[in-house]
């Protein structure tokens, strides 16, 4: 049956299934028990041991579950209903039926669409990368979605291009269905992996004391944007339920942090004040800094943020864990050579181990240690002590070969979506009501957390160079202040990661970005402004010529149409005076006296210049009010005053 290629694939396929079926409300031991018969009746292994089907539902669906479950599975289910018999510690499967061949039919659907889904992811790579990938290549890209669908930290080389085809898809109902289903299955499938008796589902008998890291305090109090404290109360609200089915008021889980925590918090906020009195500048990827140093004037400001976030932490019953035993030689685990190893692999990685930083994570593990008594080797409910870290270094470290030796080893620290996926399973929550689901169970969500995580260790880098070449004098507090404004509008909060800035922060993240390159591209801009603002001066002074020249001209026409309008008066005064005196000269009577008639012309003539001196004012005002609509925006108003 396995004949595909990519396993990943069948594994897709296979957790897919194990959702659908649970949706459907299927118990998760008859979830098993349908695919051990598939297993069986695909394979024609009519005999078996509880190894045998172990080996079978990996072979066959390439999910690993184990043996302790396959065994109770195989006893408490498939014999009790009849459809097996067992003699001499050796099953025989009965007569097979239709569920069989219903799983095997479901599991060759779900392979389809999955197989669909990730070569579609595949192209989307290979575009942005502009090359076709190796088969090497596929198989990891394949892995790194398995990671980031089932709570890994880490990212890997192709972890932004999977976060960026989720965005850009996050539209498409049957992508993101997909991309829910599988998820949904990882934590079924990861909850069965961690669970050797399926019948202690909806409670858990032993405490556990949960570390949280400085980043994880910082969501508790809000400082590092809304997914993250959403993220975190989801979280906090499982222990809550898991407290309350608690016998008496026993506290199974509980949230406490280390020394080291608290003089991070010590030494973040006196920075925060630092940063108020100019004494030192703000890392722009250091989102609660931001948050702290909102609305701060004074250094009285930011003490009391500080108060107010340890006051909160104390309401919650996050703890200071005041005392530690001594670790012992023989639950130490820092080593040099354990150094110097996981640095060696972090190189081969292209990743620079930080020692000094590492050191200090292996120190918190030896306390880990010395409070579990070296017991690692058992189930999780039972480990007691854990970290909860949101800190690629104390995963890498956590889980390398020279801390966590044995496979079957729970590690030193884990990350919130796997404690959040534990706690959902072992408390038989379901996945009916999508609406009540933990926030980190959002692929999208996820896919921003990622991209923004990846973008603020990208800006912390590259400041932290910046700040480094500033201070050598390779750079002026000029070019330094423009390139600390340019990194800072790559620094976001995961609910600020969207389609609209897709583009740029995978441009930001892909191609080579560093002061020299940032500075040739202010160089350009500052050259592309002035030569726009000589151009700018030059149209200035053209448009100033042009219009000079057409104020010349408008003035011209403005004196030749008062010309023409003083020759059209004079004319019709002339023939006004021409034609009266031609009415006069047809109006005097024989017996008119020179007396009269002179005495006739000079009053009617009076008349008429009385009247000729009005008509002229009214008619020059008539005209200047033309010529003023006219030509005002060209000349300006004022030439018509006068």
């Amino acid at each position: 049956m396995k004949n595909f290629h990519h396993q990943e694939r069948n594994l897709f396929a296979s957790v897919a299934l194990f959702s659908e079926l649970y949706d459907n409300n299927k118990d998760v031991y008859d979830i098993i028990s349908e695919f051990i018969k598939a297993a069986i009746f695909f394979e024609k292994k009519w005999s078996f041991s509880s190894a045998e089907v172990t080996t079978l539902l990996d072979k066959v669906f390439d999910i690993k579950i184990p043996e302790a479950v396959v065994k109770t599975t195989l006893k408490k289910r498939l014999k009790a209903q009849g459809e097996i018999v067992m003699n001499e510690g050796t099953y025989y499967l009965q007569k097979p039926n239709n569920t069989e061949l219903d799983i095997s039919q479901g599991f060759e659907s779900n392979k389809k669409i999955y197989s669909e889904l990730v070569n579609h992811l595949i192209k989307f790579i290979e575009k942005q990368e502009r090359s076709e990938l190796t088969e090497a290549e596929v198989e990891k890209v394949e892995a790194e979605l398995r990671y980031f669908l089932g709570g890994e930290t880490s990212p890997g080389k192709y972890s932004k291009y999977i976060s960026t085809f989720i965005l850009l898809n996050e539209n498409d109902r049957g992508v993101q269905r997909s991309l829910a289903v599988i998820k949904e299955g990882l934590i079924l499938y990861s909850g069965i992996r961690y669970t050797s008796d399926l019948n202690e589902l909806g409670t858990w008998k032993h405490n556990l004391t949960v570390f949280l890291d400085t980043e994880h305090l910082f969501n508790a109090g809000g400082l590092n944007g809304e997914i993250y404290e959403v993220i975190f109360n989801d979280f906090y609200k499982l222990i809550g339920e898991v407290n309350a089915k608690a016998p008496g008021n026993e506290k199974r889980i509980s949230l406490k942090y280390f020394e080291e925590n608290k003089r991070d918090i010590d030494e973040f906020f006196f920075v925060a004040e630092q940063i108020i009195d100019n004494k030192a500048t703000l890392n722009p990827a250091k989102t609660a800094m931001r948050k702290i140093l909102e609305g701060c004037r004074t250094k009285s400001d930011v003490i009391a943020k500080k108060m107010k976030f340890l006051g909160d932490l104390t309401d919650r019953g996050i703890q200071l864990l005041e005392t530690v035993p001594s670790p012992s030689f023989e639950f130490n685990i820092v080593d040099s050579n354990v150094i110097q190893e996981a640095s060696q692999d972090s190189a081969l990685k292209n990743k620079v181990l930080n020692e000094e930083n590492a050191e200090q994570v292996l120190r918190l593990f030896s306390k880990i240690n010395t409070l579990r008594v070296g017991r690692s080797n058992v189930q999780f409910e039972r480990v007691g002590y854990i970290i909860l870290s949101a800190t690629s270094l104390v995963h890498f470290l956590a889980h390398h070969s020279k801390v966590k030796e044995n496979e079957r080893d729970i590690p030193f620290a884990t990350d919130i979506d796997f404690l959040t996926d534990r706690l959902w399973f072992k408390l038989k929550k379901g996945f009916g009501d999508k609406n009540s689901l933990p926030k980190s169970f959002d692929v999208v969500t996820k896919a921003q957390i990622v991209l923004s995580s990846q973008l603020n260790n990208s800006v912390s880098k590259k400041f932290n160079q910046l700040t480094s070449e500033y201070k050598t004098g390779k750079i002026s507090e000029q070019d330094a202040k423009y390139i600390n404004n340019s990194l800072r509008a790559h620094a976001v909060t995961p609910e600020e990661i969207s389609t609209a800035i897709i583009d740029s922060s995978l441009a930001f993240l892909t191609d080579e970005y560093n002061s020299e390159v940032v500075l040739r591209q202010k160089q350009l801009l500052e050259r592309q402004v002035s030569e726009g603002e000589n151009a700018k001066k030059e149209l200035v002074k053209l448009q100033k010529r042009l219009r000079a020249e057409l104020k010349k001209k408008s003035k011209a026409k403005i004196t030749f149409l008062f010309k023409v309008s003083y020759l059209i008066y004079l004319f019709t005064v002339v023939v006004t005076i021409l034609f009266l005196g031609a009415a006069a000269y047809f109006l005097i009577a024989e017996n008119d006296t020179i007396l009269s008639i002179l005495f006739g012309i000079l009053s009617c003539g009076s008349i008429f210049l009385t009247a000729m001196m009005f008509t002229k004012k009214r008619y020059f005002k008539w005209v200047k009010k033309i010529l003023k609509n006219r030509y005002r925006k060209l000349i300006g108003a004022e030439q018509f005053d006068n």
